[in-house]
């Protein structure tokens, strides 16, 4: 926008000095034309700079989460927390149903954060993985010791 509004000021100041009586309408008219343009494409180049910038990233995981467990699609969703306090080179830390992440991958996929976490109490390892897409996280947990697979959605907490 401010390139935009700077080429305008800059062809109106340039009109004022006595540029215009220089060139023929058709020229002026032909120098407009490319001065809209390159305003326009660096406008479009700044627009998609910015949708860049607003592509999911690992560290969008970092934080708490409020995190709803559907163990049967006949009862309601029980409900825990995952907090992921780190992201970094690939890997992740945190906790998930208050349990540390044993071990954490993270990586990006089709603008989709996605991650897999080793978890583990009394009766085994946890298997957890989700995908982070529009602020939601939507994800799945294998128990072996506990023999059940279990879908699961997160919100990032508000308190």
């Amino acid at each position: 926008m401010l390139i935009m509004a700077g080429l305008v000021g800059a062809v109106t100041s340039a009109s004022r000095q006595g540029i215009e009586t220089r060139l023929s309408s058709a020229k002026m008219g032909l120098v407009m034309k490319k001065l809209f343009r390159v305003a326009i494409i660096s406008w479009l180049g700044l627009c998609a700079a910015h949708a860049e910038d607003g592509a999911a990233k690992p560290s969008d995981l970092i934080g708490s989460w409020d995190v709803q467990l559907f163990f049967s699609e006949n009862a309601p969703p029980s409900s825990t927390r995952m907090i992921v306090t780190e992201v970094e080179d690939g890997d992740l830390a945190g906790t998930f149903y208050a349990s540390p992440f044993l071990e954490g991958r993270v990586s990006l996929f089709e603008n989709q954060v996605i991650f897999t976490v080793v978890t583990e109490d009394r009766s085994g390892s946890y298997y957890t993985s989700g995908r982070l897409e529009d602020g939601v996280i939507e994800g799945q947990t294998l128990s072996a010791g506990r023999d059940f697979l279990m879908a699961w959605r997160a919100t990032a907490s508000k308190n």
